[in-house]
């Protein structure tokens, strides 16, 4: 079995952090960037991580982290308890019901809702220093204006108004890293999603199958480079853009060259790829504009991971965890 591919900072936000003496809230805590963004402050922090980073979900409950350390979850409703008594404190913001909760929650829209208002009005209280929110790249319809439609798009207007509530932090003096994410690899991937299934295919089934018969386009983004940029930002290691960014990878690829890429990079050339006759259908192309966020890392001091090098660490990753890549 494969080692557990690990994450960390870039090198110049890894130091950056470390010597700041900021304290982190990181909220929405158990899901795919929060349980990153732990390890990743966890490795910069050290033993100073739990007193630094304080940690929230919606229901309190222990986690153990994959470096065997052991820390409590808290109710998100006690962040209004956080004091801010030992200067800036900064805040990674995931606390979001996914889009895939939108058809099996009828609170949904209500519950994103106060979501959204109560970790704006805590952060207000506190007077963050800055704050780092995840949004998303389905914000866009496919003409690259923004969704309008609550009641046949909740997820992408909810998140909109979610950009908005960090960007009013923002016009009160916090350094407000907004990014839309579009596709994403690395460690504690949770999503069934073309790189996911494909790269599970590659480790634990006879062929890799690609379902879709139309032209499907992604660029992919590690999340370990997504949390650098986002964290360099908050903290002003590099200034924070004045508006939400995508994010974007080094090359845009179709999901067919993808699992050719996939087979290569793993060197199992031998398995067959698995595809209907093309249909007629549009293409599908899911790709964020990716010039901000690459030049945030550039300032930030690395560059971005490649699609080679986010195939091998998200592969890694899945081998660790067996036929299905839970967190």
């Amino acid at each position: 079995m494969a080692l557990e591919s690990r994450l960390q900072f870039a090198p110049r936000v890894r130091a950056h952090l470390a010597v700041s003496g900021i304290r982190f809230i990181v909220t929405g805590a158990g899901g795919w960037f929060g349980l990153a963004t732990l390890e990743m402050l966890e490795d910069a922090l050290g033993a100073a991580f739990e007193r630094r980073v304080t940690v929230y979900a919606r229901t309190a409950r222990d986690l153990v982290m994959r470096s065997g350390r052991r820390i409590r979850l808290r109710p998100l409703s006690d962040l209004r308890n956080e004091a801010n008594s030992n200067g800036d404190i900064c805040m990674a913001n995931y606390a979001f019901l996914t889009r895939e909760k939108a058809a099996l929650n009828n609170a949904y829209i209500a519950t994103n809702r106060d979501l959204t208002t109560f970790t704006a009005a805590q952060a207000q209280r506190l007077g963050l220093a800055g704050v780092f929110s995840t949004s998303s790249g389905a914000v866009y319809r496919l003409d690259r204006t923004l969704h309008d439609d609550l009641e046949s798009y909740p997820y992408s207007v909810l998140k909109l108004e979610e950009e908005a509530a960090s960007a009013r932090l923002q016009e009160r003096g916090a350094a407000a890293a907004i990014c839309r994410v579009f596709n994403v690899a690395g460690p504690f991937i949770n999503k069934d999603y073309a790189l996911g299934s494909l790269l599970r295919d590659a480790y634990f089934a006879p062929a890799l199958t690609i379902r879709a018969q139309h032209r499907v386009y992604r660029s992919y983004a590690h999340i370990g480079d997504i949390i650098s940029v986002g964290f360099a930002a908050m903290t002003r290691l590099v200034a924070a853009p004045g508006a939400p960014y995508d994010t974007a990878g080094t090359e845009v690829v179709e999901v067919g060259d993808l699992a050719t890429r996939i087979l290569q990079v793993l060197d199992r050339c031998e398995k067959p790829i698995l595809r209907g006759p093309p249909s007629d259908a549009p293409d599908d192309r899911y790709v964020g504009h990716g010039p901000t966020f690459a030049e945030l890392a550039r300032r930030s001091g690395f560059d971005l991971a490649t699609l080679d090098q986010q195939i091998l660490d998200t592969g890694r990753y899945i081998e660790s965890r067996g036929a299905a890549p839970k967190p």
